[in-house]
Formats: C-alpha cells, structure tokens, sequence
C-alpha cells in the first residue's frame, strides 16, 4: 500500500498531532473516553477514504492510528495519575514510594 506524496503529508500530520489529542482524551474523565475514541476512530477512517484509500486500506491505515492513540491515552492516564498520587503524597505528608 504506496501512498502518494499528499497522502504522505497528511499521514505525517495525523501522527504528529496524536499526542495532544491522547494528553485531551486523557484529560476527561475516563468513563467518557470510550466515545472519544470512537468519534476519533470513525474520523480518521472517514479522513482516509476522502484521502483516496481503499476500504481496506483506509481500515488499516485507521485502526494503527488507532492503537497509537489508544496506547498514548493510557500512557497519558498513568501519568495523570502518578502526578496525583505525588501531590496527595505531599498534602498528606507522606513519604513518595
């Protein structure tokens, strides 16, 4: 699956901006990121079939995206959660692990 140069460059775009949309997803609370994900899975699949993809490619190029994303929202989430187990530490005064 050779993808031309503008498809290339949109490509590039989307991962570069896959960390600030995980560190949003991230951010809201955890029992709504479900239908984020979903409505940014369904976007980009539409965004690579108006790019000039195939079903099956578009599908593909999409659900990496999509691992990619899934993958930084976690990571996003555990640190979130270790910043706030750092501050209880210090309004609590206990030691940090």
């Amino acid at each position: 699956m050779t993808l031309d140069s503008q498809q290339t460059k949109y490509l590039e775009i989307i991962v570069v901006g896959l960390p600030h949309l995980a560190e949003a997803i991230a951010a809201i609370p955890y029992e709504h990121q479900a239908v984020a994900l979903d409505a940014a899975g369904r976007r980009y699949l539409k965004t690579f079939r108006q790019l000039g993809l195939s079903g099956p490619e578009s599908q593909t190029w999409a659900s990496s995206i999509m691992r990619r994303l899934r993958r930084q929202v976690a990571e996003a989430g555990l640190r979130e959660k270790d910043k706030l187990k750092k501050l209880y530490d210090i309004a609590t005064k206990r030691q940090p692990k």
